[in-house]
């Protein structure tokens, strides 16, 4: 009963509740008929022949007598097959009127559940509209804009928070950096020790940069406009030529086949993403590696490089804020680990959606869809 939904639940109790009714009613209508009728009805009849009837034709009447008894029991016994056909007829036709009612009343509800489906951390200014009645459904639709109402105030508070901090921190980290290099360069007889630490502090400080930089663009991702026309494989070229020197240093093996798809949407936030996911796969590949960007059968983008890959279990993850699979070895290489949580939020801004393949050793394949934004 629980795998069941409410409609076939109403109908399995209506059909049960229909079968015991049909079944203790028809139980009673056969008894009396059996008891009251058709038993009374023959011992009336022989009482009243033997009062009457002369002696001499007792035989004779004796034959009628059993012929009368076999007439009414077969009688009965046609009562009781009609009254079975009766009762299955009368619950195969409760119980699919009480499908067919319960169709109607869950209705609403199904209404309901459809528009709480369409909520996402986008639409978070949208509510359910209140039933004309008020009943419960009405009550549970207030319930339910009231708690949205608290949500999108904490996620509005809390937005306005990462967004203040980040521009906060933005140029001190600013003017550290330009400090760090200014002095790598005024002094040019550092120890070694020197020189490791102002490479781990020139590096912290890119990472603290490069995490401010897209907290402000994460928090601004939704008051961005898209209603901009543009074309993917510009996007593609634009890319590759401000990643070119990244390219070069690990002589990166680039290839591009994208097709000449018109797009509806914001070119800058579109080009962000995309060169995420491009430099990522720079960062994370191997010297003399390869990166193919294509578009398959289906108009699917794919960015696929040759480098360390991402396991099963990580491959939904990492489009998580702040989240990184191995700290040891993203030490290594620069990064904030919102990169790709930036990603995610622009290519659902729009309509679109991004998922990885990969055998966690040898590649990673970023396929994005963005043909429903045509």
């Amino acid at each position: 009963m629980k795998n069941l939904s409410l409609k076939w639940r109403f109908t399995f109790l209506a059909a049960l509740i229909s079968t015991i009714i049909c079944i203790l009613m028809s139980y009673i209508a056969v008894t009396t008929v059996q008891n009251q009728f058709v038993d009374d009805f023959i011992y009336d009849y022989d009482v009243e022949i033997r009062d009457d009837i002369i002696i001499h034709a007792w035989n004779y009447d004796s034959v009628q007598n059993t012929q009368l008894d076999d007439v009414l029991k077969q009688a009965s016994t046609d009562f009781t097959q009609k009254m079975i056909i009766i009762t299955i007829i009368v619950i195969i036709l409760g119980s699919t009127t009480m499908y067919l009612i319960s169709s109607i009343f869950l209705k609403p509800i199904k209404k309901l559940n459809l528009n709480i489906k369409e909520f996402n951390i986008n639409e978070l200014t949208k509510r359910i509209s209140h039933s004309s009645s008020k009943d419960e459904l009405n009550d549970l639709s207030i319930s339910f804009n009231e708690m949205m109402d608290r949500i999108e105030k904490g996620f509005l508070r809390e937005k306005r928070f990462s967004a203040n901090i980040a521009h906060e921190l933005k140029t001190p980290l600013t003017t550290m950096k330009a400090n760090l290099d200014i002095y790598e360069i005024a002094n040019e007889t550092l120890t070694e020790n020197e020189k490791e630490l102002l490479t781990i502090l020139k590096y912290q400080n890119t990472r603290m940069i490069e995490l401010v930089t897209n907290l402000l663009s994460f928090s601004s991702v939704d008051s961005i406009i898209v209603d901009e026309k543009f074309y993917l494989d510009d996007v593609i070229d634009e890319v590759i030529i401000e990643l070119q020197n990244e390219i070069k240093e690990k002589n990166i093996d680039l290839t591009s086949d994208v097709l000449h798809i018109s797009i509806n949407g914001n070119e800058v936030l579109l080009k962000n993403a995309i060169s995420n996911i491009v430099s990522n796969a720079i960062k994370y590949n191997k010297d003399d590696g390869t990166i193919k960007i294509y578009c398959d059968e289906n108009k699917l983008l794919h960015i696929k490089d040759s480098g360390i890959g991402i396991e099963a279990k990580y491959q939904t993850k990492i489009f998580e804020p702040l989240f990184r699979i191995n700290e040891s070895r993203s030490r290594e290489i620069a990064g904030a680990g919102i990169g790709l949580a930036l990603v995610y939020e622009i290519i659902k801004k729009h309509n679109g959606d991004i998922i990885v393949k990969s055998d966690g050793k040898t590649y990673s394949d970023f396929i994005i869809n963005l043909t429903v934004s045509n």
